[in-house]
């Protein structure tokens, strides 16, 4: 099974759902590989995302730390100048299986069990609530085994409190201190994650983390970093612009993600010499402005001084 878009010949392959278990005729729900910034499957209703995966990360795609090396098929992602396809092949040719958009949008992989003569299910990528699209807003986790399961991620706060107070999370969270493109700002850590929407993000696929990191540090737009490929020792560069959405918290097997942070908000000590170094310029510039200014009035005041001397002829 092969899913995705051929550059070329311009064909695309993509699920449809039937409207109904008894009518086949097209439905709402529809899953596709959205090829806007880097790249990932998504699921639709109508026009609005209600499902995003995760872009893969060279062994599985970040939102789906369940889709491991089984006996039954294999899988693997695509990306090329040609084409960008997701793709699944059985390794037990005994085994028949399908995948299935449901007519009320769930994704399933169906096993046919001879010995019932009927198709059961062996998995599905969404799980849970924090599997619906942005349901905390910007700049939160979605933890299903925390209540309330959203939360702001660390150096952010509620932008609206009231609405925060009430379980509303829809406006999400904001920065506890603004960036305004210092010196001194850096990055700070955050893992076990699922990587946020990929919708405005830039990618190379040959960079390493650290040539990644300075792009990112050039650029005051870019919010976030990380590598594409996390196999091996990590290879690859994937830039977020604008704000960070739809982003959950695993309790294991998440992906890494380095968010730009003003220095007084950095934790670790490589990003606290930084800081430290923000700060002490923040320091310096004030303080020599105010030495010179003093210098100039008393150069200033000096030469008044003789000049009124030799007026009085003294």
């Amino acid at each position: 099974m092969k899913q995705g878009r051929n550059f070329v010949t311009g064909i695309e392959r993509h699920y449809t759902s039937w409207k109904s278990s008894d009518d086949p005729a097209s439905g709402e729900f529809s899953t596709s590989i959205d090829t806007r910034g880097y790249h990932q499957p998504i699921r639709t209703k109508g026009q609005k995302i209600t499902y995003r995966v995760g872009p893969w990360n060279g062994l599985r795609f970040s939102g789906a730390p369940h889709l491991r090396p089984n006996p039954i098929y294999n899988f693997t992602f695509v990306i090329s100048q040609r084409e960008i396809y997701y793709q699944y092949s059985l390794i037990n040719t005994s085994v028949f299986t399908r995948m299935v958009l449901q007519p009320n949008g769930n994704i399933e992989r169906l096993l046919w069990i001879d010995s019932k003569q009927e198709w059961t299910l062996y998995l599905t990528p969404e799980i849970d609530r924090c599997d619906q699209y942005a349901v905390c807003g910007p700049y939160t986790s979605c933890n299903i085994n925390k209540s309330p399961v959203c939360e702001c991620l660390k150096g952010f706060e509620p932008t609206s409190p009231d609405q925060w107070r009430v379980a509303d999370w829809s406006q999400g969270c904001r920065r506890t201190v603004a960036l305004d493109c210092e010196p001194g700002e850096g990055f700070n850590k955050y893992t076990n994650l699922k990587l946020p929407d990929i919708q405005e993000s830039w990618y190379n696929l040959t960079m390493t983390l650290g040539e990644c990191e300075k792009m990112c540090r050039r650029n005051c737009s870019c919010t976030a970093y990380t590598n594409t490929n996390i196999s091996g020792s990590g290879s690859g560069c994937l830039l977020w612009f604008g704000d960070l959405i739809n982003i959950r918290r695993f309790a294991e097997s998440g992906d890494i993600l380095y968010i730009r942070m003003p220095p007084s908000e950095l934790d670790s000590i490589e990003n606290s010499t930084g800081s430290d170094a923000g700060r002490r310029v923040r320091v310096i510039v004030p303080v020599a402005s105010m030495i010179l200014v003093i210098l100039v009035s008393i150069c200033l005041f000096s030469r008044f001084y003789r000049n009124k001397q030799r007026q009085q002829g003294i």
